[in-house]
């Protein structure tokens, strides 16, 4: 069985080159366009969609009503406003937080334990 290196020996008279160009040359500005063309038509959906211009990160007329709300961190309320504060900031949950610690009872007591 030959392995990879030496099947690319036999192939190319230059073993080190690889062709990396397999779909021709990109346009790189093309492929920016429709990028582009792409993420505009995308926001342009989203804001009729949602009656909000999420690239302007404001409200528009339309069937939803949007209001500013504060955003709550355990027990600290927050405004928006807030931008360079850390309150708003979200703290990782512990386990603990969604289930009761129970006690769990060993089947065999320990010396502390006596028995009546």
């Amino acid at each position: 069985m030959y392995s990879a290196r030496a099947i690319l020996l036999q192939s190319n008279s230059n073993p080190e080159k690889v062709c990396r160009n397999l779909f021709g040359p990109v346009d790189h500005e093309r492929l920016k366009a429709d990028c582009e063309e792409l993420l505009n038509r995308t926001a342009e959906e989203a804001k009729k969609r949602w009656n909000f211009d999420f690239v302007n990160e404001t409200p528009i007329e339309g069937p939803y009503k949007w209001e500013k709300v504060d955003c709550v961190n355990g027990n600290i309320l927050c405004s928006n406003e807030d931008n360079g504060s850390d309150c708003c900031k979200r703290k990782q949950k512990l386990i603990t937080d969604y289930y009761q610690v129970k006690r769990h009872c060993s089947p065999v007591p320990s010396p502390k334990q006596s028995c009546a």
